[in-house]
């Protein structure tokens, strides 16, 4: 019987920790989106005086831009290579959701929410190669 204990895994580097980490938490825009959107759409509905057509659009809108954002997004961290897409990501979801709030009309309020739904579906794919490159 031998008595040694296994070999204990390398440990990664503390900023190694944290890009992992972040690029993990970029995934969980879809879901951080989706929650806020179940809240702020009663509000959005009285505030521009949406029609249930414009409120399905608005919400539904998200799932159809992020699979356009998934379906780019081998070219797209091709030619910029991953880093530099997942920064991108992170710059386009700010930047959507930043036109959604200062938004005073409905079309500004579907421009942001095309940049966002781009943005995550970028993300989505994204995020796990960037991932599995750095550890």
């Amino acid at each position: 019987m031998s008595s040694a204990s296994p070999p204990t895994p390398p440990q990664l580097p503390l900023t190694l920790q944290l890009t992992v980490l972040c690029a993990a938490l970029n995934s969980c825009n879809l879901g951080y989106d989706l929650g806020i959107t179940a809240d702020v759409t009663p509000l959005l509905e009285n505030a521009f005086n949406l029609s249930e057509d414009n409120v399905s659009l608005f919400v539904g809108s998200l799932n159809f831009f992020a699979l356009i954002g998934a379906l780019v997004s081998p070219r797209v961290s091709d030619a910029l290579g991953r880093r530099f897409s997942f920064m991108l990501t992170s710059v386009m979801f700010i930047f959507g959701v930043s036109i959604q709030s200062v938004s005073n009309t409905f079309g500004a309020l579907m421009f942001g929410r095309c940049i966002l739904g781009t943005a995550v579906g970028l993300g989505l794919a994204i995020d796990p190669l960037y991932i599995a490159e750095v550890t």
